[in-house]
């Protein structure tokens, strides 16, 4: 989903690159390696643990060097992150949940901030 919006966006309207988290465990390698091969441009964010407040300010300059007016999230900690990371600055949020929130309180957690906005 992510790699087919950044793919066949508008490139006259909105510059777009795809910000990854990117976890010890190598899970993010194969898509930012993808997005990579399709000309789409990479910024990765360094993140351990459930909570990294050091990620989260890392994603805030990157959209604040980027001069971001948009941040499209995907997934439940993406989405999280790119809500606390994107709080006073003025960039519009889209965050689009993948899968459900029955499994864990924590999900829930994060589906509920995201839907209050935080503004």
């Amino acid at each position: 989903v992510i790699l087919t919006l950044a793919k066949n966006i508008d490139p006259t309207s909105y510059a777009v690159s795809l910000l990854s988290l990117r976890r010890k465990d190598g899970r993010s390698e194969a898509l930012i390696a993808t997005a990579r091969q399709k000309g789409i441009g990479v910024l990765t964010v360094d993140v351990e643990g459930r909570f990294d407040l050091r990620a989260i300010l890392s994603i805030r300059k990157l959209l604040s060097d980027n001069a971001a007016d948009i941040v499209h999230s995907h997934a439940f900690k993406s989405d999280f992150y790119s809500l606390l990371a994107s709080i006073g600055t003025g960039i519009k949020r889209v965050a689009t949940a993948h899968g459900s929130t029955q499994d864990s309180m924590l999900k829930k957690a994060y589906h509920i901030l995201n839907w209050c906005g935080l503004q």
